[in-house]
């Protein structure tokens, strides 16, 4: 070999090294997991760490990424627990009180459109704000289980033939795990908003025991396993997106008992201009929008077809799509929900919604790992209702309910007093006044100081 093409071999070699020194200092770029699949240097250089470190510039994605899969744990939270019976008071409240039913329908509407128009409360921080979080049982953070799991019904299969198991395919599998299905009649958030895009017919399926009290309360039909599927089909058919929820206000919505709150389960099916899951999502703190995760598909861009109009990101209820100085369009992937509402807006076809990393096993899976809800979804506690039930208005107005309450609540302190040894509650307070008084003022003065020690 002449000298001169030893010369320019070398140059080629240092060449060659000074690329895949600089590829490898790149923040945010995993060099050797890319070089262990084989994807060539070059491609690697082009990478920005602001798509994510693993999808092209072409919109391509070169793995899925394991570690974004377990950031969105949360090890260190308590796992949820059903909150006790206690006297049974708060239950009858839940279940005889507050409970929607067909009478009752326009009424929660009204309620979950008061709700909804406080929703930009949970972006901010105050005492009124605070108070909303707390009503809505957002906060205290680490005490708060409300948890949503989007699972986009369309998604995009880069290689066509692939075999591949969706989100899709974890409702399927929710459906066939399940006891007892209902259907819902209506959807209560395209109720609210009045909704003229899509079918309001098209409502959530609840699942086991919140399937048999939807049925109870005559807002839903229990339907087979079949039919649920069918129903999904509709629901992706008319461009909806599904949502596995886990909504803590919902038990006064519908009317759980505190110790079944473990068995409540939702398939929502969504749409871009009435879900208040996402529209409360979009305007909350980071805290909140983390409550609500993806199932492994995300947004991807194309940016040889993205012209930077910026379209998706007012449309993103996660707040993730920047629009940087330089023009071009990044999302964040560790943030998004792959719920696919920029891909709605988009005008360029540039967006996709990709598998971007590993699937979990189980719509159960995501509730325990990112939700910290160990949720009972095989098997119906309740008793399951007649083939033939039909709802019939109990013809209580609230004010007899209420007053059924104070009359129940007042038994129990009855019964209490005779266990003391006094004929009843008025006989115990009347003879032990200073001993009652003193309590609660030895309760009251404890609380208050846990309270400054918080």
């Amino acid at each position: 070999m002449h000298k001169g093409e030893e010369m320019l071999n070398q140059a080629q070699e240092n060449a060659t090294e000074a690329q895949a020194a600089s590829v490898r200092v790149k923040p945010g770029i995993d060099y050797e997991k890319l070089k262990s699949i084989g994807v060539p240097d070059e491609v690697i250089a082009s990478l920005d760490p602001r798509d994510g470190g693993n999808i092209t510039p072409q919109g391509e994605v070169l793995f899925l990424d394991e570690g974004r899969l377990h950031r969105r744990e949360l090890p260190d939270k308590p796992l949820h627990e059903n909150h006790p019976r206690g006297l049974g008071i708060k239950d009858f409240i839940m279940t005889k009180v507050l409970a929607t039913t067909p009478k009752t329908w326009d009424r929660t509407l009204k309620v979950f459109m008061m709700i909804v128009s406080g929703a930009k409360l949970t972006g901010k921080e105050g005492i009124i704000p605070e108070l909303y979080k707390r009503a809505t049982q957002f906060s205290p953070d680490e005490k708060m289980y409300t948890h949503g799991t989007v699972l986009p019904l369309n998604v995009d299969m880069v290689e066509e033939g692939k075999t591949a198991v969706l989100p899709i395919d974890l409702i399927m599998d929710a459906i066939d795990g399940a006891e007892y299905i209902a259907q819902m009649n209506r959807c209560i958030c395209r109720s609210a908003h009045d909704c003229s895009e899509y079918e309001k017919t098209l409502g959530c399926l609840f699942f086991n025991m919140a399937g048999v009290t939807a049925v109870k309360n005559g807002l839903a039909k229990p339907v087979t396993k079949e039919e649920a599927k069918q129903h999904v089909y509709d629901a992706r058919d008319a461009g909806l997106i599904g949502q596995a929820l886990y909504v803590e206000l919902e038990q006064m919505v519908w009317g759980f008992e505190n110790q079944k709150m473990d068995e409540f389960m939702e398939i929502c099916f969504c749409c871009p201009c009435c879900c208040v899951a996402l529209d409360v999502c979009k305007n909350a703190n980071r805290t909140i929008k983390n409550r609500f995760s993806g199932a492994g598909f995300t947004a991807v861009i194309d940016h040889e077809k993205c012209t930077g109009c910026g379209n998706c990101a007012k449309k993103c209820p996660q707040e993730i799509i920047t629009v940087n100085p330089d023009g071009k369009v990044t999302i964040d992937q560790d943030h998004c929900i792959g719920c696919g509402y920029c891909k709605s807006v988009c005008p360029n076809d540039a967006i996709t919604l990709q598998q971007t990393m590993p699937l979990r096993e189980s719509i159960h899976e995501y509730f325990l790992e990112e939700g910290r809800i160990d949720m009972v979804m095989d098997k119906c506690t309740m008793e399951i209702p007649p083939a033939d039930y039909e709802w019939k208005d109990a013809q209580m107005d609230p004010m007899a309910i209420m007053q059924a309450a104070g009359q129940k609540t007042v038994a129990l302190a009855d019964e209490a007093a005779r266990n003391l040894g006094c004929t009843n509650a008025k006989a115990f307070f009347k003879y032990n006044k200073k001993y009652v008084a003193g309590a609660i003022g030895v309760g009251a003065l404890a609380w208050l100081l846990l309270k400054h020690k918080k």
